[in-house]
């Protein structure tokens, strides 16, 4: 049974989530000691049963909590428990901008990720209200990237913030090429809000209008604009790019709320102030007869994993604080959840299946739907226990484009019995979590190098170097060490081995069973042309995506993960 058991694994719980619990007042002497205090400060009403379950699932690491439910759960720290926030979009009023600065080094100093806005930041040079002119955005992006430089001097977990302009902003290309010279914002990750106007406008070769305040300031060639986009994300792997009609076209909660931006890395659209919790089961960990004619992944046991995760986040909204009055009260009418997965680049070499082709689409569609239909069956269960939520309308609900895809038994029976989540699901990057669980491939990734040489960042902000194996080589190994010396079998194609399409396809399918969104990277070989890279910007739209980041190797993108094959 996988446990927390590598020196990678070991060296991450040590450092990140080990804890003292405020139940015992001792300190979390193995992983198993971590997931009792976890349970003990989210799920103190469970049935024994329950408890039972969560304990075994957690335990051989099936399924993970997010880290802020790791390093937070039943200790005396002064921390939120949710891993993802939106301040807001910031305005120019001075007392505005103070509060919306203090906010967000609250929710960071609680450990919190972090999206803003800056759309209503008037260009610079633009005369102000209250008088003398605006600074621009890029002052302001400067302003929230040294808060968050001074949250990571203070000790604190390291801030991750995502700052989010509008396509048709004045100051649209500054904004693109904010971080194309090396050192610039290096707290931020930066992404460009595309509308379907300008995707239109594009395609049809029209001048595209940047605007502020309803007052067209100039235009610029559509085409021109988007190839700049992509010009500055070949260099630099930034800005991103966050479909925000299509996102709140397809919001489940479109009926009452407009989601702004996004967290740190995309995988949860919100609005103002709101918030959600992660976790994510491990699909490698459910694979069977692995390297075999008969492997396959145990759905029976994903179902149950989903319900238990469902379960499991509705009680964390409870059990956690919040930085403000604002975001509690959003969070408990909208009980908005991120439950996910993680391991799939891993469970498909398992299975025998390179990462994009045909096949592994095929398992994809197969085990998402049935993750997304447990997670909605389980939060239905739930509203048939505690209520729906508060702000859950039923006709208003059954109408949005992802409820109107489920399947017609679970759709009646939201509209008999409500739902307990607003939002159910997310894909998330499962960063340090993927690296916890033994160095299983986070979200739905696929294995960036099968012998890697990795960066720690360490509690003192010094770094070590570590050299580990990709969870599926290490399997591969236990079962055929004679093989040890001859080369991999085809389905252990690597990050850089997949071609940027298969990329793009995965992530396409993903979002189809996904209502919330999906951190995901697509990656380029550094001798890539330019015109593919814009291409696959464009597919992204047209396939349903709702962002797109992207990766190719240049001088200008430090590295913390290097192949070692």
């Amino acid at each position: 049974m996988p446990q927390v058991s590598n020196e990678i694994s070991q060296m991450i719980w040590r450092n990140k989530y080990k804890r003292r619990s405020l139940y015992t007042n001792l300190p979390d002497e193995d992983w198993y000691d971590t997931v009792v205090r976890v349970l003990q400060g989210t799920s103190s009403s469970v049935f024994p049963s329950e408890w039972q379950a969560l304990k075994d699932a957690l335990g051989v690491l099936e399924m993970v909590p997010g880290g802020r439910i790791l390093a937070g759960a039943g200790t005396r720290d002064h921390v939120t428990l949710a891993n993802t926030f939106v301040i807001g979009s910031i305005t120019p009023n001075a007392d505005d901008t103070v509060a919306a600065l203090v906010r967000s080094a609250r929710t960071m100093q609680m450990g919190g990720g972090i999206g803003i806005d800056l759309s209503f930041v008037p260009p610079k040079g633009e005369p102000l209200k209250g008088g003398g002119t605006s600074p621009g955005v890029l002052a302001y992006a400067e302003l929230w990237n040294s808060m968050c430089e001074t949250i990571v001097s203070s000790d604190a977990q390291r801030g991750a913030m995502m700052v989010v302009l509008r396509c048709d902003h004045p100051e649209i290309q500054v904004f693109i090429r904010s971080k194309s010279t090396r050192g610039a914002l290096t707290r931020l990750n930066a992404s460009v809000l595309v509308t379907d106007d300008l995707i239109a406008a594009k395609a049809e070769g029209r001048p595209w209008p940047l605007r502020f305040d309803g007052h067209v300031d100039r235009y610029v060639d559509a085409g021109a604009l988007w190839a700049e986009l992509a010009s500055a994300a070949y260099e630099s792997a930034e800005p991103g790019v966050i479909f925000i009609d299509r996102i709140n076209n397809a919001n489940n909660l479109g009926y009452c709320e407009e989601i702004v931006a996004t967290n740190s890395c995309a995988e949860q659209p919100l609005p103002a102030g709101g918030s959600a919790p992660l976790a994510s089961i491990n699909l490698a960990a459910l694979v069977k007869e692995p390297f075999t004619p008969s492997s396959y992944l145990d759905i029976d046991r994903l179902r149950i994993l989903a319900r238990l995760g469902v379960r499991f986040l509705d009680r964390v909204i409870d059990h956690t604080d919040y930085p403000d009055q604002g975001q509690h009260q959003q969070a408990h009418a909208k009980r908005r959840i991120g439950l996910g997965v993680k391991g799939l680049g891993d469970a498909l070499i398992l299975c025998g299946f390179r990462y994009g082709s045909p096949e592994s689409l095929a398992c994809l569609r197969q085990w998402l739907g049935a993750f997304r239909d447990a997670s909605y069956e389980a939060s239905i269960e739930l509203a048939g226990e505690r209520g729906p939520f508060p702000l859950f309308k039923r006709d208003a609900f059954l109408e949005r484009p992802f409820i109107k895809s489920l399947n017609p038994a679970i759709r009646a029976t939201i509209s008999s019995s409500g739902i307990r989540n607003a939002v159910v699901n997310c894909i998330a990057p499962t960063g340090s979590t993927a690296l916890l669980a033994n160095n299983v491939s986070g979200g739905i990734e696929p294995v960036y190098a099968h012998r890697q040489r990795r960066e720690i960042m360490m509690p003192d902000h010094s770094s070590k170097r570590v050299e580990l194996k990709s969870w599926s080589l290490e399997k591969y190994l236990e079962l055929f060490p004679e093989r040890a010396d001859r080369p991999l079998p085809d389905s252990f194609a690597t990050a850089l081995d997949v071609h940027h399409e298969e990329h793009l396809a995965i992530q396409a399918e993903a979002q189809r069973f996904i209502d919330g969104s999906i951190s995901k990277t697509i990656n380029f070989a550094a001798d890539v042309e330019l015109a593919a890279l814009e291409s696959v910007y464009s597919r992204a739209h047209d396939l349903g995506c709702k962002s797109l980041s992207i990766y190719r190797p240049s001088p200008l993108r430090g590295q913390v993960l290097s192949s070692a094959d």
